[in-house]
């Protein structure tokens, strides 16, 4: 394998990886109703994430329905990526649920 064939590979089991990560930490710690992300980003600080890393994997969460993100003040809907990480709460959905507990495989997501 060629160095840039392996290096991409090693980036997306990261990214992998790095989803499982925080798929685990909603399922285990914010389970139930609305919480705020700061909370989420407070819990993982014992990992060695990015706050990017922690925003790719909500981002992704959120396109593949896993998760629903709204305002804090409005309680709007909106996309994740429309606000500053801090004024984001977040919920975890049905199929984020059987996603977390590995009912529905997704490639994107290493648990």
């Amino acid at each position: 394998m060629d160095a840039c064939k392996e290096l991409k590979t090693m980036e997306a089991q990261e990214y992998r990886e790095n989803n499982g990560i925080v798929m685990r930490i909603i399922l285990t710690c914010h389970r139930r109703g609305w919480f705020d992300i700061t909370e989420l980003v407070q819990t993982l600080s014992a990992y060695k994430l990015t706050l990017d890393d922690i925003m790719d994997a909500v981002d992704y969460f959120d396109d593949s329905g896993y998760i629903e993100t709204r305002d804090k003040e409005s309680k709007a809907k909106v996309k994740p990526c429309d606000l500053d990480f801090d004024e984001i709460e977040i919920r975890l959905c049905g199929n984020g649920h059987l996603v977390a507990r590995g009912i529905i495989k997704d490639d994107g997501i290493s648990l």
